[in-house]
């Protein structure tokens, strides 16, 4: 019985998928575990774990198990004859009968089949359909009705290539389909897998008509894109014939040059050698009159002539040869021809030129910037990165027109927008909407050109919710700095204790003006050519040509402010604070006119001073909170700092930046960030010395520190350093005066070409001389150095003291002095003429 029943399973495919061995009713009976796998009874023996349960080999789990009675059924049925009669009865038309249905004599009971399983290959009556739905292993089986049957078993069946099994499962790993021996095997043990019948019929459901549709659409894109592809092929072609022959007609011309130039140079040393042969000739005729001339001489003069005539001639001939200094005893024309190959031509044929793909290509296009690296939530403009398009030969491509397009998982749905430089290179700027991003950690960023992800996309851009602000440069040396104010791309730097405002380049922290001013100086603002200024101890606001420093006029005075401090202006008004008298006065700023005055017993010595569209912000030094009062009815409508654990220690500087407000204190020097309207607390920058002054110019903050006479700028972390940032700038300021000092633009720089100006100074011969302007001598070799004395000296290459070397450098920038001091410093050249 377990031979025929092994025959059976050999013939019918019913055999273990572990061990391979066809199942029987004494022999590798058939067990089915109670998650709905079979398997022959030595393999449930091998994979029996502790107690009654057995491990599956397919799904790794603890299951019961029993005999698969209903296999057993179909092995008992398959081992007897004229079982399978029914199918030529099938095939001449007769009425089929169950194959299943059997007495309880063992002989066959007669009932008319209704549907055909195809998976076990058997006729069913109506009885035995309902109990094959209900059998956990043949459930899914696919059960067609009759009409259907003899054409779906006469379908060729797929068989596995390794194994010549059935294909009976889909891999979900691997997106395959295999056969029950594939299973256990390694290259697919432990996948995920599905029934086919299963796997179809989740198709099936995934399959709508909204799909049907987009199908229908995709198939007129699929068929342009072939056209296009079709025709690019085509252009291909024609393109090669095309570059071929510019390559043939190129090289064609090339080789009608050479043919000429190498004409034009052999007539050259034709030309050439026939003079020098000619020039060599006559010298060598020459030579050999006057050799035979003297020959000649010698002899006769040994011998006594008596023919006085011919003895004349002959000792005449003689003495003139010998007398002759025009004689060249070197060659008039030496054999020195040769070739000398220009080598800009050799380098020039060495590469006539290149064969490349100009086209821009995705997988070699590149992105760069910040807006891959991180999405910071506070940049309320979003971010920015550079898209370089570059050929399939990794060439930069020099031409727009492109498409880039970027797509932002988990529906995201940025703003965004591309900017075409021409180049070859887009700027893209986008914009996420943050209420979304708040409880994301990353997303993918997917950037394409011309629809396809260039290299490196999807990028995962973690998201940043931090305000966090890392200092960039720093412009050191200055003085008790008490303001600042940006125009451009300088910084006006107020100087509390030398009654000075100096005009300094933003970038760099060159110096390049110095204004002097009526009194100490605070808080400015910019009109036009007019530097307006709070003059606290004087008690005015002076207004200065800020070209020219020179002074335009006075306004208010003693008895019209009391010591102002921050300053403002919008239209034709000043806004005023005044740190004494506790108030804001705002003035005509023609001629100083009252025009309304804002007094809060609430406000506490006033210091910084903020407009925008529709506040007035006033930070309370003494109050420790900033006031925000409406413009126009100067109606208290917040005070920043009073709640909430905000608490602000002797406010003094304000600035903004988009909807941020930045707020410095002098007592705990530190500089507390809000967002404008909800007065939300952001962040805090720590560690910043006394911050009396603060403005903001392209995301960048600068912090006038008066604790450390320097101006400090600090950058959002997102943002990539500026070209300065690595560098300490130095920008002195020597006493009231003293001289500057400048490189002049030229071959020697600060050497030959130098010249020094700075009060007290010690030249290299010696001599000191005030504020005169003196040239350094000593060319490229000169040097500064800093004796610790606060004075800095001209000195050579081999003198000791201060490490701050000045080379001579082309370039047109302004060459600041070194604040010498205790120790030394360094005198940083940035390369492009800026020091």
């Amino acid at each position: 019985m377990a031979a025929e029943s092994g025959k059976v399973g050999k013939t019918r495919g019913l055999d273990c998928p572990i061990c391979f061995e066809s199942y029987g009713s004494s022999i590798n009976v058939p067990m089915v575990l109670s998650c709905g796998h079979t398997l022959c009874e030595n393999c449930v023996g091998k994979n029996r774990r502790a107690g009654e349960k057995v491990l599956c080999p397919f799904d790794s789990s603890l299951w019961t198990v029993t005999k698969n009675f209903a296999l057993l059924q179909i092995l008992e049925l398959e081992a007897r004859p004229g079982v399978h009669a029914a199918d030529t009865k099938a095939a001449a038309g007769e009425q089929q009968n169950c194959d299943i249905c059997c007495g309880e004599d063992g002989e066959t009971i007669l009932h008319d089949a209704t549907v055909y399983c195809i998976d076990c290959e058997q006729y069913l009556c109506d009885q035995a359909a309902r109990l094959h739905g209900r059998t956990k292993t043949t459930r899914e089986h696919a059960v067609v009705p009759m009409e259907d049957a003899e054409f779906r078993k006469a379908r060729p069946q797929p068989s596995c290539p390794f194994h010549g099994m059935p294909i009976e499962y889909l891999c979900l790993e691997d997106d395959c389909l295999v056969c029950v021996k594939c299973l256990p095997c390694p290259i697919h043990n432990g996948h995920r897998c599905k029934a086919i019948p299963e796997a179809l019929a989740d198709e099936n459901r995934m399959i709508s008509a909204d799909l049907i549709q987009e199908g229908r659409g995709k198939i007129d894109l699929v068929s342009r894109a072939l056209r296009v592809a079709e025709e690019t092929i085509d252009g291909v072609d024609e393109r090669q014939r095309l570059v071929k022959g510019q390559v043939n007609s190129y090289v064609d011309e090339l080789e009608a040059v050479l043919q000429q130039q190498r004409n034009e140079l052999l007539k050259r040393v034709d030309e050439t050698t026939t003079s020098k042969l000619k020039i060599l000739s006559a010298q060598a005729e020459a030579l050999r009159c006057i050799l035979e001339s003297l020959v000649n001489g010698v002899d006769h003069l040994e011998r006594h002539d008596t023919n006085e005539a011919r003895d004349l001639l002959m000792k005449r001939a003689f003495r003139k040869s010998v007398e002759n200094t025009h004689l060249s005893m070197e060659p008039d024309a030496l054999n020195d021809l040769e070739f000398v190959a220009r080598e800009e031509t050799q380098d020039l044929l060495g590469s006539l030129g290149e064969v490349a793909e100009s086209g821009p290509c995705a997988f070699n296009t590149t992105a760069g910037g910040p807006g891959v690296l991180a999405y910071q939530m506070q940049a309320q403009k979003g971010m920015k990165f550079t898209v370089s398009a570059r050929s399939r030969t990794s060439l930069p491509v020099t031409r727009g027109g492109e498409r880039v397009s970027i797509k932002v998982d988990k529906n995201l749905n940025p703003e965004w927008q591309v900017e075409d430089v021409g180049n070859g290179t887009y700027e893209v700027e986008y914009r996420l909407n943050s209420d979304r991003l708040r409880d994301e950690r990353s997303f993918r960023l997917f950037v394409r050109l011309n629809s396809k992800d260039i290299q490196g996309s999807p990028f995962t851009v973690p998201v940043r919710k931090d305000y966090n602000y890392v200092v960039d440069r720093s412009l050191q040396g200055i003085g008790l700095v008490s303001g600042g104010i940006i125009d451009g791309d300088y910084i006006f730097v107020a100087l509390y204790s030398q009654n000075q405002i100096v005009k300094v380049r933003r970038d760099t922290g060159a110096q390049e003006q110095r204004i002097p001013v009526n009194g100490q100086p605070y808080g400015m603002c910019v009109d036009g050519q007019l530097l307006y200024v709070c003059l606290y101890n004087t008690h005015y606001v002076g207004v200065y040509n800020k070209e020219t420093g020179a002074q335009e006029r006075m306004l208010g005075g003693p008895g019209v402010f009391m010591n102002p401090v921050g300053l403002a202006q919008e239209g034709e008004e000043l806004f005023i604070t005044e740190h004494v008298a506790h108030r804001l006065q705002v003035v005509r700023k023609d001629d100083g006119t009252p025009i309304r005055r804002l007094e809060d017993a609430t406000l506490r010595s006033p210091f910084g001073l903020l407009l925008d569209e529709q506040h007035i912000y006033i930070s309370s030094n003494t109050g420790n909170h900033v006031k925000v009062y409406s413009k126009g009815t100067l109606n208290l409508v917040h005070t920043v700092g009073e709640s909430g654990g905000q608490f602000l220690q002797s406010p003094i500087s304000l600035t903004q930046e988009d909807d941020i407000l930045f707020v410095g204190c002098n007592g705990n020097n530190l500089v507390q960030l809000y967002r404008k309207g909800t007065f939300e607390a952001l962040g805090t920058i720590h560690n910043v010395n006394q911050p009396y002054g603060a403005c903001t110019h392209k995301n960048f903050l600068y912090l006038c520190c008066m604790g450390v006479s320097a101006v400090t700028v600090l950058r959002p972390s997102f943002l990539d350093p500026s070209p300065h940032a690595p560098k300490v700038v130095t920008v002195p300021f020597a006493p009231t005066g003293a001289g500057t000092l400048e490189g002049i633009a030229g071959g020697g720089g600060i050497g030959e070409a130098g010249v020094l100006g700075l009060g007290g100074v010690e030249f290299e011969d010696g001599t000191e001389n005030g504020s005169d302007l003196e040239r350094i001598r000593g060319g490229r070799d000169a040097l500064l150095r800093g004796d610790g004395d606060g004075m800095v000296r001209a000195g050579s290459r081999g003198e000791t003291g201060g490490r701050a070397a000045v080379r001579g450098h082309a370039g047109d920038g302004m060459l600041p002095a070194l604040n010498a001091g205790p120790a030394d410093h360094d005198l940083v050249d940035f390369g492009d003429g800026d020091y």
